[in-house]
């Protein structure tokens, strides 16, 4: 009797081990596959960073995003300049730079003289400041202020069509350097105060305002081209 009892307990404490047994290997079950899904995420981000697809789209991103701070700066850079040089090309075409570089290389190359784009530009800023609709009191027109009979002569018959009153400004231009054997100063008196005063004089009129014409383009000219500032050669 003693010994069936003690039977029974020892049965019914093996059952609760059991018992305690499958339960702890339950719970030990799902701990693991917690594990080895967190494991399995981290897995998966440590990859994304050593794969060299990723790696390489955050690369081009970056010098792309890099690419497009330096063009942001450079154009900054580039307005800036033209802002100090006193350039305004708002009511002008856009890409009429360029037109004033292609023109000035094809016309000083027709007259076979040496002639700047930069030149050209400096001229232009000091007779209207890049304005296409510029007219002075005494009649000049247009981009380069050109006088009517100026304007005739050069075979431009509208002078507010600024592709034909740049065309026409370069080419007379170009006639008063090929005229004074490609004396810029000359040139430039020349085009404000007439040929003939300059041949009258033999350099530039001692007119004032022909005087203080030549010096600033020929500084603003010198800037562009060189970078020098605060330049007055008027000899």
């Amino acid at each position: 009797m003693v010994f069936s009892f003690i039977e029974q307990r020892i049965s019914q404490v093996e059952g609760y081990i059991k018992g305690l047994d499958r339960t702890v290997q339950a719970k030990t079950g799902k701990l693991d596959s917690k594990l080895l899904d967190k494991q399995a995420g981290f897995s998966e981000i440590f990859n994304k960073f050593l794969d060299p697809k990723k790696v390489n789209n955050a690369k081009n991103e970056q010098h792309q995003l890099i690419d497009r701070q330096a063009d942001a700066s450079a154009r900054t850079a580039v307005l800036n300049t033209k802002k100090k040089r006193g350039d305004s090309y708002g009511l002008l075409p856009e890409g009429f730079e360029e037109v004033i570089n292609k023109t000035t290389i094809e016309i000083a190359e027709k007259f076979d003289v040496e002639l700047s784009p930069n030149l050209v530009k400096s001229l232009i800023r000091q007779e209207s400041n890049f304005d296409p609709n510029a007219k002075s009191a005494a009649g000049a027109e247009g981009l380069m202020q050109l006088m009517p009979s100026t304007a005739k002569e050069m075979g431009v018959y509208n002078s507010w069509n600024p592709y034909q009153n740049l065309k026409g400004g370069v080419t007379y231009l170009a006639k008063m350097m090929k005229n004074f054997d490609g004396n810029i100063q000359k040139a430039l008196a020349a085009y404000n105060a007439g040929p003939e005063a300059v041949k009258k004089y033999r350099g530039i009129p001692p007119f004032n305002e022909t005087k203080e014409y030549v010096s600033s383009i020929m500084s603003n000219f010198l800037y562009r081209e060189n970078g020098y500032k605060n330049v007055d050669i008027t000899g």
